[in-house]
């Protein structure tokens, strides 16, 4: 497990890097836009690293199963922490990026099953799969955002979108801090 949590702070000590790379470096411009979005990856990325250590450490601990189940899911752990590095590599490349987050999702999204596949889901997992098909919409809309937009304005839309998103980030922040210190009482 030691070498699994190494991997998995090294990666998100990349990310770090890589979010400043990618304000660094790019042909698009810099926007209000550009920067939310980054602010919410940032804070996204931080939740999700949390989440992540705490399920790593209830399994560590006996509290949760590892097996197959665990190993699947760490394999698909790994895919989804990789497309994060092109999230922020391209974070100025709009519609490429909003693109990214959706398909990071795909794997994050498995993960929580594999994870709840053999004991069932513990009580963050059922928001986080929620949450996941929820940010899953949201990305598709940003990324699709020329196509549905509902205002004169794309970047009023986006910035709209993005609100939407930075809400739905502090509900999933909120619900799955309650749960988690629940489930630790016991």
């Amino acid at each position: 497990m030691g070498r699994i949590k190494q991997l998995h702070t090294g990666i998100m000590m990349l990310h770090l890097g890589l979010i400043f790379a990618g304000f660094a470096f790019g042909d698009h411009p810099i926007t209000f836009n550009v920067i939310s979005y980054g602010v919410v990856l940032f804070l996204l990325r931080i939740k999700f690293w949390w989440d992540d250590e705490q399920y790593f450490l209830d399994v560590e601990n006996g509290k949760l199963e590892g097996g197959i189940a665990f190993k699947i899911g760490v394999a698909l752990a790994v895919i989804s922490w990789i497309i994060w590095c092109f999230v922020f590599l391209f974070i100025r490349n709009l519609e490429l990026s909003f693109f990214l987050m959706f398909v990071f999702f795909i794997p994050s999204t498995f993960w929580i099953v594999a994870a709840m596949a053999k004991k069932g889901a513990y009580s963050e997992q059922i928001p986080w799969l929620f949450f996941n098909i929820i940010y899953m919409a949201i990305f598709l809309l940003l990324y699709f955002r020329n196509e549905v937009n509902m205002f004169d304005n794309i970047e009023h839309f986006t910035t709209g979108l993005l609100a939407i998103l930075f809400l739905t980030f502090l509900f999933d922040l909120g619900i799955t801090r309650i749960l988690e210190a629940k489930r630790n009482e016991t």
